[in-house]
């Protein structure tokens, strides 16, 4: 690694012109600096439990607890997202007495949240936050407010599938205390077209193990595929106070290092990307960086033997996403993009002037990103 190191440094200074280089010794470069520089958290997470995430406290209303408490968390929401949102929940049929539904508005500039809630009123309810607190304030919100047993937390723009909660349901009915349930589900474009559906975690339902690996080395799981018990919350907290766009990331894992999860092959559940969610406005290197953090503070959730193996395979999947990003926008002539993004992911471990000469190869093409397969 260090020789490799030392090679592609030698081709960025300008010292031989000789050499070839590929995105992919670009990756190995920043993993090999990271693994080397990178400080872990000041805490210990002693049975994966993060000390600056968010208390819970349990549920000291003596009225019998519903099944389900579905928390919405919304801001400045899309209509017609939103609706469908509420409808796929409300098609589901379950009764009042065992489900409740929130809107936990993050104070929009719009009318449409409280709109809809009028529109659904009674049977969903919304409570308005005075200013804006940013997601991890909003996202805890909702559990705090949830006095129902299961835990969904679905965002404005996704929407679950038919059966989602009768399916859901049935592992957290048996004896055995279960921290979450997830299913499969599909990633959707704006229209609501299935553009991508992840591959199976296992081929039958039924409890996962020794998943803790696979949870950090890469976030599979997305909010409307999740629900979790809300005393697992009480146990070990909600989100990180440290993060703010790999939050949520850093939660599976430590959920998935103290409790039972059951899984459903099934997709139940719809992920809608668009431009316009809440973390799409963040710079990849402010997204880079908070996922690194991330990926440091589940680390110590690993046994020590593993470690450095995950980190590798956590650190793998990351650059390599942000490279093939860089690919992209070269293949669809945005050079500017490529180049601004380029030189985000070369920011940590390379010199100013090893940086400029980068950007001048990425743009004449002498930098291979051919063969760089984009779907790995």
């Amino acid at each position: 690694m260090r020789r490799l190191v030392a090679a592609v440094r030698s081709l960025l200074s300008g010292d031989t012109d000789s050499a070839e280089m590929d995105v992919s010794q670009l990756v190995q470069c920043a993993i090999s600096w990271h693994l080397e520089h990178a400080v872990m958290p000041p805490f210990s997470s002693d049975g994966g439990v993060d000390p600056q995430a968010a208390i819970i406290t349990p549920v000291t209303d003596s009225r019998r607890r519903p099944l389900w408490s579905v928390m919405i968390p919304t801001y400045n929401s899309n209509a017609e997202y939103l609706h469908r949102c509420l409808r796929s929940v409300l098609d589901q049929e379950v009764s009042p007495d065992q489900m409740e539904i929130w809107l936990i508005d993050d104070a929009s500039s719009t009318d449409t949240v409280r709109m809809l809630a009028r529109e659904y009123s009674p049977r969903v309810r919304l409570i308005t936050s005075e200013r804006n607190r940013g997601l991890q304030a909003s996202f805890t919100e909702c559990i705090r407010q949830a006095s129902g047993h299961v835990i969904h937390t679905l965002h404005q723009d996704d929407f679950v599938l038919p059966n989602f909660y009768r399916v859901m349901g049935k592992p957290f009915q048996s004896r055995e205390f279960v921290g979450a349930a997830l299913c499969r589900f599909h990633y959707v474009d704006k229209k609501g077209e299935i553009v991508y559906t992840p591959r199976k975690e296992a081929p039958i339902a039924g409890f996962l193990s020794d998943w803790l690996p696979e949870i950090v080395a890469e976030n599979r799981i997305q909010f409307a595929s999740i629900v979790v018990s809300r005393a697992a919350f009480e146990q070990i907290g909600s989100y990180s106070s440290r993060l703010h766009y790999a939050l949520d990331w850093e939660l599976w894992a430590r959920i998935v290092r103290n409790f039972p999860i059951w899984y459903t092959p099934d997709p139940l559940a719809v992920f809608r990307w668009h431009e316009t969610s809440a973390t799409e406005g963040l710079s990849v290197q402010t997204r880079l960086h908070d996922e690194l953090l991330a990926a440091r503070i589940m680390n110590t959730y690993l046994p020590e033997t593993s470690r450095e193996a995950v980190a590798r395979a956590t650190l793998q999947r990351l650059f390599s996403d942000k490279w093939k990003s860089v690919q992209v926008l070269l293949e669809a002539g945005d050079t500017d993009s490529a180049l601004r993004l380029a030189d985000d992911l070369l920011n940590d471990w390379a010199s100013r002037a090893e940086r400029r000469r980068c950007r001048r190869l990425l743009q004449s093409g002498e930098i291979a990103t051919l063969g760089f397969d984009r779907e790995a």
